[in-house]
C-alpha cells in the first residue's frame, strides 16, 4: 500500500534496580513522563490486574496508543508506544524521558514494518 497513514512504534523494556517496588503508581509516572514530555494527548485510558500483580494499563491517545505491562517478580516494565502523528520521536527521547526513574537496564526499539 503506497498511501499507507504516518505511523512510528517503539518498545521499551524496562528493568528497575531491586529496591524499587514496580506498582501502578510507578507506571502511572512513566505513562506521565512519556505523556508530558512527548506532548501527547490522552482521550481514554483503562487498566486490567492480573491475579499474579502483574498489571496492564493502557492511554488512548489522540495520536494512537501507549500500553504499560508490569513483570513485578521481575522488576520490570514493558512499553510500547505507537503514534501516527509526525512528532519526533527517537530512542534517545524515550531514553531522555525516563532517565530521572531508577532503571538498571533499559533497552528501546522502534519496530519496522
Amino acid at each position: 500500500m503506497t498511501n499507507f497513514p504516518f505511523f512510528q512504534h517503539y518498545v521499551a523494556k524496562l528493568i528497575f534496580t531491586k529496591e524499587v517496588e514496580i506498582n501502578e503508581k510507578l507506571t502511572d509516572q512513566i505513562a506521565n513522563s512519556l505523556i508530558k514530555n512527548l506532548r501527547l494527548n490522552v482521550v481514554k485510558q483503562g487498566k486490567h490486574q492480573f491475579t499474579n500483580n502483574g498489571l496492564t494499563k493502557f492511554w488512548i491517545l489522540s495520536q494512537s496508543h501507549l500500553v504499560i505491562h508490569s513483570w513485578p517478580e521481575n522488576n520490570a516494565l514493558h512499553v510500547d508506544l505507537m503514534t501516527c502523528s509526525p512528532i519526533v520521536i527517537t530512542s534517545k527521547i524515550i531514553k531522555d524521558c525516563l532517565s530521572i526513574f531508577p532503571i538498571n537496564d533499559i533497552s528501546v526499539t522502534k519496530l519496522k514494518y
